[in-house]
């Protein structure tokens, strides 16, 4: 068994050792997907069969947003769309010069959309410090990016137009960077107090990961608020599934009411789809004996590498094919390929330290979006939580001084006003005389 990237994506067919099925869509029938996905993926369900991932995440997008994509964000870092497609202008992750890892895209780099809709995670490569939960940097890092989250999550809701979804990767297929348990409940958490749902980009670590989706490895509080994983390359189909004790209302989009289940450039049946998708959720108990057989082939240690599963990370890159050279992939026909040492001289803790000094430079770009009138009085409304017997003018003074800024009277009166209508906060009678005082709605502090 040869154990590399072939760059075809083909790994699912090769595991069934099918070669030349792709004739016909012969069927639009989900009942044989749903059936192998009903079996080992619950409450996750056969949603939409598109033509590849990247058209699965635009489906599972307008599903969570009801077609509005400003209303989604995006972790930094993340393909979002390959190399073409209506989400590439989202794509936060870009080619290094000698193909060897993808890393974050600074934000001077992106597009005006993905500037506007990125938000950093705290991506990182584990390592013994962070699995004792001592690793310092990386817990602040997690603090930071939540904190944000939080705060851009506050600022569209007083803009009137509140986040309804996130997209992101669990593991950031282009250098294997992951979130931590401990974030991820964190997430879970700040997704319920704003009430937008998670889109699981999967399309890399499905099937490799030692179940089925990988999604199914993480918390209960997380699983309870992914709303869509999209799956693609090793199906040869894109693959939205949904959550089915989630019940989202207004997802289904205008003039698509009448539109076919199944995605018109699809050419795999959905017969065979089912068939890929049963084989590779057997495998999955094979999983641990094929990454020892893999590093047994590379020749290195799991010190050497990381990931999940098969799918695998290292500083040693393949000579011979281009792209991701230091990702490895499982196929079953032999390929000959020749390992070399990467020249980019990248090491294990390199590729940690580039991955997440790039979520800085997102989490600082972050940190300069919204009004400053806005951005500070809902630092001030995260930090503080309780407005109750604050006036508008003491309301000033208390930012003034909490933000170490001169916001003027009227500025915090329009902020109120929005506010308001974004029902975070009212104005009530506090007293006999009539003073009014702002009061929180909900409580908004970050726990």
């Amino acid at each position: 068994m040869a154990l590399v990237d072939d760059c075809s994506n083909r790994w699912g067919l090769d595991l069934v050792q099918i070669t030349s099925s792709r004739n016909s869509a012969s069927s639009n029938c989900l009942d044989a997907p749903r059936q192998a996905i009903r079996r080992s993926c619950k409450p996750f369900d056969v949603d939409k069969i598109l033509s590849c991932g990247s058209d699965a995440n635009m489906w599972a997008i307008n599903r969570v947003t009801a077609g509005d994509t400003s209303a989604c964000l995006f972790a930094a870092g993340s393909y979002v769309s390959g190399d073409g497609g209506p989400l590439q202008c989202f794509s936060t992750s870009a080619f290094d010069m000698r193909e060897t890892f993808s890393m974050i895209t600074d934000p001077v780099m992106a597009s005006l959309s993905a500037q506007q809709q990125t938000i950093a995670l705290p991506y990182h490569i584990p390592c013994k410090r962070c699995e004792g939960m001592c690793c310092k940097s990386i817990l602040q890092l997690e603090e930071d990016c939540l904190k944000e989250l939080h705060l851009r999550c506050l600022l569209a809701s007083v803009a009137g137009k509140p986040y309804k979804g996130l997209l992101l990767e669990l593991i950031l297929a282009g250098n294997g960077a992951l979130l931590s348990t401990r974030f991820l409940l964190k997430l879970a958490a700040l997704s319920v107090k704003h009430g937008f749902y998670f889109v699981v980009d999967e399309v890399m670590t499905g099937g490799r990961s030692g179940t089925l989706l990988f999604t199914l490895q993480q918390s209960e509080a997380f699983r309870k608020r992914v709303f869509c994983i999209t799956l693609g390359k090793w199906p040869q189909v894109g693959l939205v599934l949904t959550n089915t004790a989630i019940d989202v209302v207004g997802t289904v989009l205008q003039g698509q009411e009448s539109m076919t289940r199944r995605g018109v450039t699809t050419t795999l049946p959905t017969s065979v789809c089912a068939m890929l998708l049963r084989e590779c959720d057997d495998s999955q108990p094979k999983v641990d004996s094929r990454r020892k057989a893999l590093l047994k082939r590379l020749g290195m240690s799991e010190m050497d590498c990381w990931g999940k599963g098969t799918l695998l990370f290292s500083t040693k890159a393949k000579s011979n094919l281009k792209g991701l050279r230091c990702r490895y992939l499982p196929v079953l026909e032999p390929v000959k390929f020749q390992l070399v040492t990467s020249e980019s001289g990248y090491t294990k803790d390199g590729v940690c330290t580039t991955v997440v000094d790039g979520v800085r430079k997102w989490l600082v770009h972050s940190q300069a979006l919204g009004g400053p009138a806005e951005r500070g009085t809902c630092a001030y409304l995260a930090e503080m939580g309780n407005l109750s017997h604050l006036n508008t003018k003491e309301l000033l003074l208390e930012i003034n001084l909490f933000t170490k800024s001169k916001f003027k009277l009227g500025e915090l009166s329009q902020v109120v006003k929005k506010m308001q209508n974004a029902r975070l906060v009212c104005v009530q009678q506090k007293s006999k005389k009539r003073k009014r005082g702002i009061v929180c709605n909900a409580p908004v502090t970050l726990v």
